[in-house]
């Protein structure tokens, strides 16, 4: 599958409620905060080295948002206030909705005569109770840009990418995809069990295969945790509690408003907790000539899905998916993308087979053979749960 496409399909979303989440009868509006910030002060270089500058210093970002907000009408979403946070204390009983970045990539590849230059921007649309600090909902959204040309890109065409995808009006940047994922969400009511991705996990094979590319699984794991959650909710329709995308300790989020006051966010105790564990990675040739080749990158990982109140497993499968990808054999490749795709890839797959018959898909991507306990039946089960 096209990661363009699969992106794309990141701007869907992932949900949830908790006893405390009050449903939207019991709030008839959101008070709309603006921009965030999910990073901590000392991460923003690393995950958000351009986004970070360019949107704090973009002078009509926040006009144009909260412009929008006044208009925003959807069937299933409340209606939307828009006021500075430090308006409402002393209130005893308020919901916030920002618009959080959380992190960018960018690089260069060069196909032949041809440079291929691509941007990823990942965000949140961030729902906080403001009276007791606890995350409400997160919806997890992302957006990409490509360009290719014979001239090499140079610094100032990265940050040229970034600021149309971060702050542009273009309906392929984060603002729209924003507020067309706020068109199509509810929020979900108190009795939904919830679901969150609490851990994720790296092979020996799989961390050796990471350094190759000099990528940090520390870094790698909350984007892993991310985007499973995100195709989880937009294949499924299922709320997802968000993974402590901006803060060390695990059961707690960090977000920066636009006007630089910080709010350490609570993550309630899931009723089911998900691990990802990333089993390996490898690269066959499927067909090569003098000029090119067809590569088949694949990806290996295992989802497990527990009640921490028992520790019972209920859900675990070791799959396996790739993805094909053709080159010139002098191209100059960052192949971790490729290796990448297959994984989201496979998330994509597991989260939409599993309403289908799942048998065909089951004896190509299972590891092992059927069980009840990896079947996608019985995963499709614990979600319906999770409405």
């Amino acid at each position: 599958m096209d990661r363009r496409a699969l992106l794309g399909g990141l701007c869907a979303c992932a949900a949830f409620a908790t006893q405390a989440a009050h449903a939207t009868d019991a709030y008839g509006s959101i008070y709309f905060a603006g921009y965030a910030f999910l990073p901590r002060d000392d991460e923003v270089s690393a995950r958000l080295r351009h986004t970070e500058p360019i949107v704090a210093n973009s002078s009509g970002l926040n006009s144009s948002l909260a412009a929008t907000a006044q208009r925003f009408e959807a069937p299933n979403f409340p209606r939307l206030v828009v006021s500075e946070l430090g308006q409402l204390a002393g209130t005893d009983q308020a919901l916030v909705l920002a618009l959080a970045f959380d992190r960018e990539h960018a690089w260069i590849e060069r196909h032949g005569d041809l440079y291929k230059l691509s941007v990823e921007i990942w965000a949140q649309a961030l729902v906080f109770d403001f009276v007791s600090n606890q995350v409400i909902a997160a919806y997890p959204l992302a957006a990409r840009f490509n360009d290719a040309r014979a001239e090499r890109f140079v610094e100032a065409d990265t940050q040229a990418a970034i600021r149309r995808m971060a702050v542009g009006q273009g309906e392929e940047g984060i603002p729209a995809c924003f507020w067309r994922t706020l068109a199509n969400v509810a929020l979900p009511g108190p009795a939904s069990r919830t679901l969150r991705v609490t851990k994720v996990e790296f092979s020996e094979q799989a961390t050796e295969h990471l350094g190759r590319f000099d990528v940090s699984p520390t870094d790698l794991a909350p984007q892993i945790a991310a985007d499973l959650a995100a195709f989880i909710t937009m294949n499924k329709h299922v709320p997802v509690l968000p993974h402590s995308s901006g803060a060390a300790l695990g059961s707690t989020m960090a977000a920066r408003m636009a006007d630089g006051a910080v709010y350490q966010l609570a993550i309630p105790q899931p009723d089911y907790e998900v691990l990802v564990r990333v089993d390996g990675f490898r690269r066959v040739v499927a067909e090569q000539t003098e000029l090119r080749a067809a590569y088949v990158y694949g990806a290996f990982a295992t989802i497990e899905i527990t009640e921490p109140l028992t520790q019972r497993v209920l859900f675990s499968a070791r799959m396996r998916r790739g993805a094909q990808r053709t080159v010139l054999l002098d191209a100059e490749l960052n192949e971790w993308p490729s290796y990448y795709e297959a994984l989201i890839g496979l998330f994509s797959d597991v989260t939409s087979q599993m309403t289908r018959d799942a048998r065909q898909w089951e004896q190509t991507h299972l590891v092992s053979d059927r069980t009840p306990l990896n079947s996608l039946r019985t995963l499709n089960d614990l979600l319906e749960q999770c409405r």
